[in-house]
């Protein structure tokens, strides 16, 4: 219980409603926390849930739990349900009517008194017999997680202190300290699933091998924590991720196992995975602390170089602007509704020209659009258009007040790598720049209340 408080599932001043039976596991967990409560200023209220199945047997099981919960001066509640009457009503078993309506009783009560936790007894075994069960209903991978040791409902934290604790470690402990529990008799009976699997199963699996339920217990927490980094990873891949580019400053601090998480994830959805090894991936993750101008191999023809802040994929055998024949290629010019469309070593670029209706219903939704697709004035753009690669005297216009910015001096600026500005695609009218494709265009062409044809630029790479 000691431990359990270090790893925060019990904090101090901890108002906590706990499930009491009488069996062993409920009065160890009464008897634990009520010795921590002397060191850790709990607030501990006890309820004994009457099912309404044993008749008089179940009130004598409350009144021992009374007299316990007197003896250790811990509150003490009674309540009482008629399961079987509720099975009915709600068309399920008696076991899944009890256990819904134990919990709805007890989650009650913390509301009631102001707890933000509410304690349950179940132990390791309890917990492989619920693998076990999931196992047998076929209910999939979430099943084989078996109990969280700690969730949330209705506000309240459930929290299952004992869930490490095999069933022989709890009773041997009473039966050192001489203290004495009660066995509830429908326990005994094979009426129900799982005391079949509890008399008949476990039994079994403990002659095999007798850490069996130790071992279902380790399997089920690696499982919850693959889940855990499987959430963890998606959620920083997403904060990182910008297509063909990973940012740096959003890995650094993580761990090493989960930078490496994050760069599977990404070489999965823009990269080629296959052959993609451990190796490969520890060589990209060591790339984040090396400087800028470093670079992986991976199979495939693909390369992964660290450039200034990010990491960045690149095909090895895309051609390098000096290594491409041939002119600028020219954009004709677009009637209404037409389309034109240039692939280029690794890029696509598709314009569309919108005019009457169709562009009024564009503007109002560019802001809406997709941040790969640029929106210009057709009626503002001064000359013929072609598709080329950066040559000298190419500028921006950088401000709707009409500064300029040489497009030589922007790439600087903005940390773009040398081999990727000459590589760059450039959609320009003479020296001005349009749009540079997955940098930034000019700003004197934007789209207004006055304009009349809209040209969509959309570009993407291969």
């Amino acid at each position: 219980m000691i431990d359990r408080f270090n790893d925060k599932l019990i904090e101090e001043k901890d108002s906590i409603v706990m499930g009491i039976s009488g069996g062993a596991d409920s009065v160890c967990l009464l008897l634990n926390l009520n010795e921590l409560k002397k060191e850790s200023d709990l607030t501990l209220t006890a309820v004994y849930v009457d099912h309404g199945i044993r008749g008089e047997a179940s009130e004598a099981d409350g009144r021992f739990v009374e007299e316990l919960c007197k003896k250790l001066e811990v509150p003490f509640l009674y309540e009482k349900v008629d399961v079987p009457a509720e099975a009915q009503d709600r068309g399920v078993s008696v076991e899944e009517a009890a256990r819904d309506l134990r919990y709805e009783v007890l989650l009650s009560v913390a509301r009631e008194r102001g707890c933000n936790k509410l304690a349950i007894a179940h132990n390791a075994d309890d917990n492989a017999e619920t693998i076990i069960f999931q196992v047998i209903r076929g209910t999939g991978i979430a099943g084989l997680r078996g109990m969280d040791s700690e969730m949330v409902r209705s506000g309240i934290a459930i929290i299952r202190p004992l869930l490490s604790v095999t069933r022989s470690a709890i009773e041997a402990y009473l039966t050192g300290i001489g203290q004495e529990h009660i066995t509830d008799a429908t326990n005994l009976s094979d009426d129900y699933s799982r005391n079949r699997i509890r008399h008949r199963v476990i039994p079994e699996l403990l002659n095999i091998n007798p850490k069996a339920i130790e071992h279902i217990n380790d399997s089920a927490a690696a499982l919850r924590e693959m889940e855990l980094a499987e959430d963890s990873a998606e959620r920083l891949y997403d904060e990182a991720s910008g297509g063909r580019e990973l940012s740096v400053e959003v890995l650094r601090d993580h761990s090493p196992s989960l930078r490496r998480s994050v760069i599977r994830l990404w070489i999965r959805d823009i990269g080629k995975a296959r052959d993609v090894g451990r190796v490969h991936y520890e060589a990209i993750d060591d790339l984040i602390m090396s400087p800028t101008g470093k670079y992986v191999d991976l199979p495939a023809g693909q390369q992964i170089e660290k450039v200034y802040d990010r990491l960045r994929l690149r095909d090895k055998n895309v051609k390098k602007a000096s290594d491409i024949e041939g002119a600028a290629t020219a954009v004709p010019t677009l009637k209404p509704g037409e389309k034109a469309e240039f692939s280029m070593d690794g890029w696509y670029i598709r314009m569309t020209l919108f005019s009457g209706d169709d562009a009024r219903e564009l503007h109002r939704t560019i802001s809406f659009q997709k941040n790969y697709a640029k929106y210009y004035d057709y009626g503002k753009i001064d000359g013929n258009m072609v598709i080329r690669h950066r040559m000298d005297g190419d500028y921006l216009v950088i401000s709707d007040k009409g500064t300029k910015k040489t497009l030589a001096r922007y790439f600087v600026d903005a940390k773009v790598p040398r081999d990727e500005r000459d590589e760059a695609w450039l959609l320009c009218a003479g020296s001005k720049v349009i749009l540079a494709a997955g940098y930034r265009g000019s700003e004197d062409m934007k789209v207004d209340d006055r304009t009349q044809d809209i040209l969509q630029v959309e570009y993407w790479r291969t």
